[in-house]
């Protein structure tokens, strides 16, 4: 099984304009994964599993869920576990991956439910994505299961889709989404609204739109906090870099 290391939470006491960090789960081995994507978020199969949603403005789905993710040497795995039926409604996960990206604001794509939803959230008006956050992909989970895209400004470009059972599973290249190397990290949060851009008042993690109604059609919510995922070598690992380069230094001093 993976070890998770929490690096970091901030609760609602958090104050300030940086304290929008949530959550940071450490996934201390990037190179292996227990994850089976076949419709089942098990116990202890995903290295870092979040359920600190908020909202039950739709039943709680996504404010009483669970998101999984984890990495190996090829790939990322993103699972979700509803809390109730999904229905016609999509739960979506943006992902700050890289400089530059999108907001509700600078997204059109409304060429099936999905899309619409990942795109606009409220359909009259733009959503507030936490300050410094712009979303570079995004994985959205239905009734029909999961799909992952690389947002732009115009048509959203087609990753990977993934019929998974009750639960919602897919895994997309590391190399895809720009996270190589022997260490990776982003940022992410989560929206709910139905296909048709009727925006819930849920989200993951917790965040300022949780206690009013739902937003609806007007759109204009605010989400002001987000989750951090890193994968780093594992600690075996780390140790016997950390040999090597002590050798090194042996040799040199020699």
């Amino acid at each position: 099984m993976k070890k998770i290391l929490v690096a970091g939470m901030v609760a609602g006491m958090a104050v300030g304009a940086n304290a929008q960090l949530a959550l940071n789960l450490i996934d201390s081995s990037i190179n292996t994964s227990s994850v089976n994507v076949n419709g089942t978020l098990g116990a202890g199969e995903y290295a870092a599993t979040y359920s600190n949603g908020g909202g039950a403005g739709f039943g709680g789905v996504l404010g009483g869920g669970r998101i999984g993710m984890d990495a190996d040497a090829s790939n990322m795995y993103f699972g979700f576990s509803p809390n109730g039926g999904l229905g016609s409604n999509v739960a979506v996960i943006y992902l700050d991956t890289k400089a530059g990206g999108f907001t509700t604001a600078t997204m059109t794509d409304t060429s099936d439910g999905g899309r619409s939803a990942t795109s606009k959230l409220g359909k009259d008006g733009a959503e507030v994505f936490p300050a410094g956050f712009q979303a570079d992909y995004a994985v959205f989970f239905g009734g029909f299961g999961a799909v992952a895209l690389e947002l732009t400004s115009g048509t959203h470009n087609f990753l990977v889709f993934n019929n998974s059972g009750s639960d919602k599973e897919i895994s997309i290249s590391r190399a895809t989404l720009g996270l190589t190397g022997s260490s990776i990290g982003f940022n992410w949060f989560a929206a709910y609204c139905s296909d048709t851009m009727f925006n819930s008042n849920e989200s993951m993690p917790a965040s300022a739109l949780n206690g009013a109604g739902n937003p609806g059609f007007t759109g204009g919510a605010t989400y002001n906090r987000w989750n951090r995922f890193e994968a780093v070598p594992e600690p075996g690992t780390m140790a016997a870099l950390g040999l090597g380069v002590a050798a090194m230094l042996r040799r040199r001093k020699k």
